[in-house]
């Protein structure tokens, strides 16, 4: 009897002793496999930033940066594009820090959205061509979190899938990436048509295929063409100017001809701003003096109607 509980008593310990020598592996092998970051980035050195969406069909898109300036491009096609829209790329690219292992092997990579088909590509190079972070951007999803924390909803927290291209492991981080990087190339473009301060401007001069108009700015108010206006409703038009931006961009138009309407801002301390358009029935194409090179649509209720006014806009 005492022979038989000697012999259980052993076989516990070695069952005992093979499961806790299972659990120290697994966690040093999970060490060794969480980095602690999936690459090392100076973002004063990032040139270039090649963008491979999933919601773009993988076009490449393409940020560049040119004397301290960068511009984006894709399909031959290249805009200015803001500089808050470049910092908010480079947070984010600066905050995929490993939060666990997800997966360690590519048969996982269709479950998380890292493969060719399904993820999105992220490449950035410095000036020299020479790689500086390499990443496939997956889905996110939400997980339980028993602490209240950033990116949270309710008591959930998001989390992001990536890996690194030539690598096989599958990390999870916090955050949306990609909200912020799967997306298609117009989105990151500068859809400005008007930025301008209107305490600066003095001027205004509104030609149309009707009627031409001046308005202009004295120590009485507002005049038009030589009229006192309303300058209430002046300045109520420039400011809704104040920074006018439009999604509709048309890349395939080609101006024919001259405008049929022509607005000229003129002032203290700044350039003169030229906005023209172009009518083809009841669309109206839009070029703007502040963003060379594109095309703004609209049809006569958009921003046409904001910047293009008549006469009787500005009296009583």
């Amino acid at each position: 009897m005492q022979s038989k509980q000697k012999k259980l008593a052993i076989a516990l310990l070695v069952i005992t002793a093979v499961y806790f020598s299972f659990r120290w592996y697994n966690s040093k092998s999970n060490e060794r496999t969480l980095v602690s970051s999936l690459f090392e980035l100076d973002t004063a050195q990032v040139s270039s930033i090649k963008l491979y969406p999933k919601v773009n069909g993988h076009q490449e898109i393409r940020f560049q940066k040119n004397n301290q300036k960068w511009v984006v491009s894709s399909n031959q096609v290249e805009s200015k594009i803001e500089t808050i829209q470049i910092k908010s790329l480079m947070r984010e690219i600066l905050s995929v820090k490993p939060e666990r292992l997800a997966a360690r092997t590519a048969n996982k990579w269709e479950k998380y959205h890292v493969n060719d088909s399904l993820g999105t590509h992220l490449v950035l190079e410095n000036s020299a061509g020479e790689t500086l972070a390499n990443v496939m951007i997956g889905k996110f999803s939400f997980r339980q979190s028993p602490q209240t924390q950033q990116f949270q909803r309710g008591g959930e927290q998001s989390l992001s899938y990536v890996r690194n291209f030539e690598e096989e492991e599958t990390y999870a981080t916090k955050g949306f990436l990609s909200s912020t990087f799967n997306r298609d190339f117009n989105s990151f473009r500068d859809k400005t048509v008007l930025k301008l301060i209107p305490t600066d401007i003095k001027t205004v001069e509104i030609n149309t295929k009707d009627e031409s108009l001046q308005l202009n700015h004295s120590l009485n108010g507002w005049e038009l063409n030589g009229l006192p206006a309303d300058s209430s409703k002046v300045v109520q038009y420039l400011n809704q100017l104040r920074h006018l931006n439009n999604p509709k961009i048309n890349d395939h138009y080609v101006a024919n001809g001259n405008p049929a309407y022509q607005v000229i801002y003129k002032g203290d301390n700044m350039s003169d701003i030229i906005v023209q358009s172009y009518q083809e029935g009841n669309q109206f194409n839009i070029q703007s003096s502040l963003n060379k090179g594109v095309t703004f649509q609209s049809d006569s209720t958009g921003i046409f109607k904001k910047i293009f006014k008549r006469k009787e806009d500005f009296f009583q």
